[in-house]
């Protein structure tokens, strides 16, 4: 699919998109994500989260190898929440099919994400996945998040509910 800068004026070009994959691939191997920020600022993130889910796709239909698992990671640089709400499905679906690590490590795209659509797709994770594991590391990682942002889990809970444009008087 075609990716957009974030004013929509530029699409980018086929070695662009390769070079744009090549150093997300980069980042999630070296543990660089901050190098992302920028790319991140400068790009439409509902095109690079289409790529990122369509090669993410190709991953899985390829039968998900260990060693390419760069795929499932990257997309927490270039998704954003609705990539993260659409990866829940596999990871409430792997411990089943014997993937509770695969499961385990795809949590951690929530907190690379780190939008409040990804933060409370997590928090429902932890709160319905059926496999103990899972909610365990998932449950781990909120009480992380929170506590990165100076908050209980409770706390962080309560500012990723969605407030339906309603403010605290209702």
């Amino acid at each position: 699919p075609n990716v957009l800068t974030a004013d929509h004026e530029h699409m980018l070009t086929d070695e662009q998109r390769i070079a744009l994959v090549y150093a997300a691939k980069q980042a999630v191997d070296k543990n660089d994500l901050a190098s992302f920020e920028e790319p991140r600022e400068a790009l439409d993130l509902n095109t690079t989260g289409e790529l990122i889910w369509r090669i993410f796709d190709a991953w899985t239909i390829h039968g998900a190898s260990k060693t390419a698992d760069w795929a499932m990671m990257a997309i927490g640089v270039l998704g954003t929440g609705k990539e993260g709400l659409k990866l829940s499905a596999h990871l409430k679906r792997w411990p089943g099919e014997n993937a509770y690590r695969r499961a385990q490590k795809g949590l951690d795209v929530y907190e690379m994400i780190g939008s409040d659509l990804a933060l409370m797709t997590l928090n429902g994770i932890a709160a319905k996945v059926k496999y103990k594991s899972v909610k365990s590391a998932a449950n781990s990682l909120i009480q992380q998040i929170a506590k990165a942002r100076g908050l209980t889990a409770e706390q962080l809970a309560d500012r990723i509910i969605p407030d339906c444009g309603l403010d605290d008087d209702g």
